[in-house]
This record gives structure tokens, C-alpha cells and sequence, in this order.
């Protein structure tokens, strides 16, 4: 038995609007939605993966370094127009773009704290 691929990624937010717009901002479509009696969220899937951000009492994101924290990591188009965006809306940088041997990254959080990677390369040649 083994992994194929990631089926989804969920984050919890105390800050719905400016989650979304941050994700959105990044190229990613997310769309309101809500199912039956559940809570209203907004979601996407994009590369087979499903992506939704709902909105949690108290939900904060543990310091990037720490156990139990999460990184999340985007190819893009372009790292340094999506690093500009993400400044623009108030990301806090932890390195800015630059290149690595596969292309080109940086590092930034999103409103929760969340460490984001924006990469830009060869998505067939995972970052290292």
C-alpha cells in the first residue's frame, strides 16, 4: 500500500474574507459554496487536488517551524508578481524570491501565519 497524490488540503481561518482573497489572489478559483446543512466555505480544485478555506472559531496556524505547523507550496506562472501581490494584501515575508535549483521561490504567510512557498519551475521536479 502507498500514497498516490494528495487529495485535499482544508484550512480553518478566524479570518474567512482575507483568506480567500489572499488564495484567490494567487491564482487560486475558489468558489462559495455550501452542502445540505453545512457550513458555507469557498473551495477549488486545481492539479487533482481540492482546496477549501472555512472559517473556525479560534482557528489560528502554529508558527511555521513548530510541530504540527503546515507549509503549503504553489507553482506559479510568475514568483515575482505573485510575491508582489501577496505583499500587497499584508503577507509577512520570510524570504524574499530567489533562485533555487529548480527554479525560482520565496516565502511568505498567509493572514493565519500559514507559511506559503511560491515556486516557479519544473512542477515534474518537486522543490528539495
Amino acid at each position: 500500500m502507498k500514497a498516490i497524490s494528495v487529495s485535499a488540503i482544508i484550512l480553518w481561518t478566524n479570518r474567512l474574507k482575507p483568506t480567500v482573497e489572499f488564495y484567490r489572489a494567487l491564482g487560486l478559483p475558489l468558489d462559495e459554496e455550501q452542502h445540505e446543512e453545512g457550513p458555507l466555505h469557498y473551495a477549488c480544485h486545481f492539479g487533482g487536488t481540492h482546496f477549501a478555506v472555512f472559517e473556525g472559531e479560534g482557528a489560528y496556524a502554529i508558527p511555521r517551524r513548530e510541530s504540527g505547523a503546515t507549509q503549503i507550496g504553489l507553482y506559479l506562472d510568475d514568483v515575482d508578481e505573485a510575491f508582489s501581490i501577496a505583499i500587497k494584501l499584508g503577507a509577512q515575508v520570510v524570504w524574499q524570491p530567489r533562485d533555487m535549483p529548480w527554479g525560482r521561490a520565496a516565502l511568505v504567510c498567509d493572514p493565519d501565519g500559514r507559511a506559503v512557498e511560491l515556486n516557479q519551475g519544473n512542477a515534474d521536479s518537486p522543490a528539495k
